[in-house]
């Protein structure tokens, strides 16, 4: 396999690093959940619903920087949408890089 030396390997790095802080994110959400759906025993929809309410959010959920000072509860669904786009622009970096385009 070639390798197009000429490609900017700086955005190679900038995904990675975004994919390796969602796939943090989806352990520690995922986990979450599955722990509180047996604990409670009740379906992922209600989970989903229960993170949706800033109010009714367990204490112990998982979060995510959203600002400076603010967080919010890491929702599993929204996570795997941005893990789905991240990993497609993996596959767009990866033919830059094998110059398969």
């Amino acid at each position: 396999m070639y390798v197009n030396p000429v490609y900017d390997i700086s955005n190679y790095y900038k995904v990675f690093a975004k994919y390796n802080e969602i796939m943090k994110l989806k352990v520690l959400s995922d986990d979450h959940m599955n722990k509180y759906v047996e604990e409670n025993k009740c379906e992922k929809d209600e989970y989903i619903k229960l993170i949706k309410n800033p109010e009714k959010c367990p204490k112990d959920t998982p979060t995510r920087k959203t600002g400076l000072l603010s967080s919010e509860p890491c929702n599993p669904e929204v996570i795997d949408e941005e893990l789905t786009k991240i990993n497609s622009e993996i596959e767009e970096l990866e033919k830059v890089a094998s110059n398969d385009t």
